[in-house]
């Protein structure tokens, strides 16, 4: 679901008539809502940070998405024309189909690619968009590899630019309003999730109880308290905020992966290397427990 739209340490701003929406389930299994955007007001924004900065580290950006209307959309950017602030975006072109965008400086492009598939409205979609351990760049819809691994010209620029979700930059002229569903955005910074074709996440269902990658965003982008088997009291609220930096408590290691979307990863629970923990949580329904 798309519950939570805070990050960073600070609030996000909904801009326009952007809502929570409980009837169109674009991420599929157990989620319960999704952002819906209107195509001519709504987006939500976060103010520029550092920890923003994607520069030459790995990266994942991913999310399901679900479109109203044809022609060129935006569903993700941290890109403000205006002031030479140009980082990067993630757009559906006038043509339909998939186009990611870097910046190695303020006016020097340097990524574009573009997918092949074109995209139809009302219906659901997974988008990654991955640069791998190599430094290369790859694209997967649904999984399957989209735009081939192509290696840039340089580091993404940072500027200074807000990041949107659901439009370009409303504030310069330039908005390219995102007209349709958006649900569990995620952006990890310091971590290739996928370098290979994958099966997509689906709703708030946690990983199988034999993996070891515990993922804030596999719980609805949500603020949780774990606690594992061996502990006793919170393993970790919300782990230290920089990036590959460890929070242990008990039997339990966590490695923190993006603060933006709380992502940690589980190396040790006792001398069992599968994971075994409780989550409560904190948001929007405190009280409820998922196991795993």
């Amino acid at each position: 679901g798309f519950d939570n739209l805070g990050a960073l340490g600070q609030p996000s701003v909904i801009g326009g008539t952007a809502q929570i929406d409980t009837a169109q389930l674009v991420s599929g299994g157990d989620s319960t809502s999704s952002l819906l955007l209107d195509g001519n007001s709504d987006y939500i924004r976060w103010e520029h940070e550092a920890a923003l900065s994607m520069g030459s580290n790995p990266v994942t950006m991913h999310t399901y998405f679900r479109a109203n209307a044809s022609g060129q959309m935006m569903l993700a950017a941290k890109n403000h024309h205006p002031g030479s602030q140009r980082s990067w975006f993630l757009q559906k072109t006038a043509g339909d189909l998939i186009n990611f965008v870097t910046y190695e400086s303020a006016s020097v492009q340097g990524l574009n690619i573009t997918g092949t598939t074109v995209i139809n409205n009302a219906q659901d979609y997974h988008i990654a968009v991955v640069r791998k351990t190599n430094g290369d760049w790859i694209i997967f819809l649904d999984g399957v590899e989209e735009v081939a691994a192509t290696t840039p010209t340089g580091d993404v620029y940072e500027g200074g630019s807000e990041m949107y979700v659901g439009a370009y930059y409303p504030g310069g002229g330039t908005a390219l309003w995102w007209n349709g569903w958006i649900d569990r955005f995620v952006l990890d910074i310091g971590h290739a999730t996928w370098e290979a074709p994958f099966t997509p996440p689906t709703g708030n269902v946690a990983a199988a109880a034999d993996e070891s990658l515990l993922t804030w965003d596999a719980f609805g982008d949500r603020v949780y308290e774990v606690t594992t088997e061996g502990t006793t009291g919170v393993c970790a609220e919300v782990p230290d905020p920089i990036v590959d930096n460890t929070t242990t408590q008990g039997t339990a290691v966590l490695t923190t992966r993006h603060s933006f979307m709380r992502f940690a990863e589980v190396s040790t629970i006792g001398s069992d290397p599968r994971r075994f923990f409780a989550v409560t949580e904190l948001t929007p329904n405190a009280g409820d427990t998922i196991t795993g």
